[in-house]
């Protein structure tokens, strides 16, 4: 069975997609943090299921909205947070490549590709974008199940 990694810290974004891709008989699996992302990877490899394509976001917090919500000053502490801690999934992409050379990831990000390219200009991204919330729900599910093929 081919098995979809989703990283991205807005559940409620990617839960249709991952529901649609169940229906299909593809496993589907979520992290929302970059770390809980290597570890769920890990994870598949040692048990003999490896994931086939990671959808990942480029843009969320080191820690879970959970997580700053339990700060006292959570929303000041994002405002004051360095880029690369707000761009977790931008700094795990490298970290991905290096580790799982083979492995199918799209960047699934509000932002767009020349954004993105621009806010990380010495990161190859040899990946699939799509625009979360801008490109068209099943073509979004289309190309995710084209990469798992």
């Amino acid at each position: 069975m081919k098995t979809v990694l989703f990283i991205d810290d807005r559940t409620s974004v990617i839960e249709p997609l991952k529901e649609a891709l169940e229906d299909d008989g593809f496993a589907a699996l979520t992290a929302i943090t970059a770390q809980e992302g290597q570890e769920t990877l890990r994870k598949c490899i040692e048990e003999g299921k490896p994931v086939t394509l990671v959808v990942l976001d480029v843009g969320f917090p080191a820690m879970s909205i959970q997580e700053m919500l339990r700060h006292e000053n959570g929303a000041v502490a994002v405002r004051n947070a360095p880029a690369a801690d707000l761009w977790q999934g931008a700094t795990l992409y490298p970290q991905l490549r290096k580790e799982f050379p083979e492995l199918k990831i799209i960047i699934y990000s509000v932002r767009g590709e020349e954004e993105v390219r621009t806010l990380f200009p010495n990161t190859d991204f040899d990946c699939t974008f799509l625009r979360k919330g801008k490109d068209d729900p099943l073509e979004i599910y289309r190309t995710i199940k084209q990469h798992l093929k």
